[in-house]
């Protein structure tokens, strides 16, 4: 099994305060870290745009089966804190790469469902 790096790049509801959306983050966070295969969970946001970045590393045999995992438990940790994920893949920027790889918070490349 190989290490990979997974970003999700969410965008949250254009209503919610900064403030809504620092107690949202860290609790989505704290979620993450709880959930067994999660290594190294974190996050960068920008709370007046209402954008957040999670980054953190999952094992898996291959690319697509990280990004598989990796949304299982990004989506587990989202609906722990009372989020609905209908859309999901079409919704979030996702990105993955070897673990050795650092990654950019710039342009995605891509959803789930591409």
């Amino acid at each position: 099994m190989e290490r990979f790096r997974i970003l999700f790049d969410v965008h949250t509801h254009e209503a919610a305060t900064p403030d809504q959306v620092d107690g949202w983050a860290f609790a989505v966070l704290d979620e993450l870290i709880a959930i067994a295969g999660v290594i190294d969970a974190d996050l960068t946001a920008d709370l007046g745009a209402g954008r957040v970045w999670y980054e953190f590393l999952v094992e898996a045999d291959s690319l697509s089966d990280a990004l598989a995992d990796a949304a299982v438990k990004f989506r587990a940790a989202l609906h722990a804190v009372g989020t609905a994920t209908p859309g999901m893949e079409e919704a979030f920027d996702v990105r993955a790469r070897d673990a050795d790889q650092p990654m950019d918070l710039g342009a995605g490349s891509g959803s789930l469902a591409s």
